[in-house]
């Protein structure tokens, strides 16, 4: 056997194998050595986010975008293999967070090929950021810039929506206090409607940028009313009185106008407002008093008070003092006897001073009368003394009147 194996070198032929073997390992290590490298910018993903805000309405701010750098080793092939981070998957699960705030959550990394090992991770945990979600309503305000022309008025702004609803997490909706547009609206004639955009204000005015928050409107419809004005004096209807004729009497009345607005047609045939009627016989000239404004319908005044304050004068009317001796007696029955007691009564007339100027005492009479319940059926009166009320009468009949009421004591017998 051992000829055999001289004979045919298959010791040789062996140990040549082996060492060729030996060689090509060696070789080979030498080429691919076991090394080590870090990846940086791994993604990790988040898991569970939608879990999280369906079961505990909670939504993450921040830590959605996080990167960290994965240290591994193995042999330079099988690292090559790998490519760049992008092809490293790193997860967060989210389903262990179960409160609003920052929570240090652990992530979990597999590598795309097999006999690489992972020595090392920067961090060791991701920063997660959540806060619950929440719903609040806000008001829509609005800013208008500009002003209307003369002759025209801009009314109260409509917004419609008037309240915005928002839902999103409560560190950012806490912030907000109202929505608000801007209106440019110089010169307008005609009402007009906008459709806008609004931005989020805190309680400050200062614009409050957000993200993660849904609104329930995204634009705001502005209507803005514009109407015609018009400058109107206030008057007063005087009715004359038994010596006081309204040609001698003038009314002084605060306001005298006032600026009203209203629907076109009733606006163009509204060209004065009066206050009502005035009996003369009722006013203490020179006396202030109040009259209620009062708009008829489709007229609203601007900025006028509820009542005018109107004071009325008279020219050239006086009083003047007469001693009356001239008396009569209205007879119910021409069978008795009436005798007026009265020698002679004072007596204050009151009229135009070019009219008092031609009356004496000869051009009054006073004439009693008796009422209906003093005279009977028959037209008889019970004898006896009565004090009747005296109507002054004056010859040829001038516009002239008594302040003061009289009475004649009649003896009727």
């Amino acid at each position: 056997m051992m000829d055999w194996l001289k004979k045919h070198d298959i010791i040789l032929r062996v140990l040549c194998v082996l060492v060729a073997m030996m060689l090509w390992l060696y070789v080979v290590s030498s080429d691919n050595p076991e090394i080590e490298t870090e990846f940086r910018g791994v993604k990790v993903t988040l898991l569970n986010k939608d879990q999280l805000l369906d079961d505990r309405s909670l939504t993450v701010l921040s830590g959605d975008n996080t990167s960290v750098s994965i240290r591994v080793k193995g042999r330079r092939d099988k690292i090559k293999q790998i490519g760049s981070s992008a092809n490293i998957s790193a997860t967060a699960d989210l389903s262990v967070i179960t409160t609003a705030g920052k929570h240090q959550v652990l992530y979990n990394t597999v590598l795309p090929v097999d006999g690489v090992e992972i020595i090392g991770r920067t961090p060791t945990y991701i920063t997660v950021e959540t806060d619950k979600i929440v719903t609040t309503t806000v008001p829509v305000q609005a800013t208008i810039n500009g002003s209307a022309p003369a002759g025209y008025l801009y009314g109260n702004y409509k917004l419609s929506p008037a309240n915005v609803v928002l839902e999103g997490p409560n560190q950012e909706l806490s912030k907000i206090a109202a929505a608000h547009v801007t209106i440019d609206a110089d010169g307008l004639t005609e009402s007009g409607n906008w459709v806008l955009e609004y931005t989020l204000l805190d309680s400050n005015g200062e614009e409050v940028s957000v993200s993660n928050v849904t609104r329930s409107d995204k634009v705001i419809v502005v209507t803005l009313p514009v109407t015609k004005t018009k400058q109107v004096p206030l008057t007063v209807d005087l009715v004359s009185a038994p010596g006081i004729n309204s040609l001698y009497a003038s009314t002084r009345i605060s306001p005298s106008s006032i600026l009203v607005t209203g629907e076109d047609q009733a606006l163009e045939t509204f060209n004065q407002l009066t206050l009502g009627t005035v009996d003369l016989a009722s006013v203490t000239p020179d006396t202030p008093f109040t009259l209620p404004i009062t708009l008829p319908n489709g007229i609203q005044a601007i900025g006028a008070p509820e009542n005018a304050t109107v004071t009325v004068s008279f020219s050239g009317i006086a009083t003047k003092d007469f001693v009356v001796t001239q008396f009569d007696v209205t007879r119910p029955n021409e069978g008795q006897t009436f005798t007026v007691e009265n020698t002679s009564i004072a007596v204050q007339l009151r009229g135009h001073q070019s009219v008092l100027d031609l009356i004496d005492a000869g051009d009054i009479t006073l004439v009693a009368s008796f009422s209906s319940d003093q005279v009977a059926e028959d037209g008889s009166v019970s004898p006896g003394t009565y004090e009747l009320p005296a109507e002054i009468r004056v010859s040829g009949g001038p516009e002239v009147a008594a302040d003061t009421e009289y009475t004649l004591t009649v003896e009727v017998s």
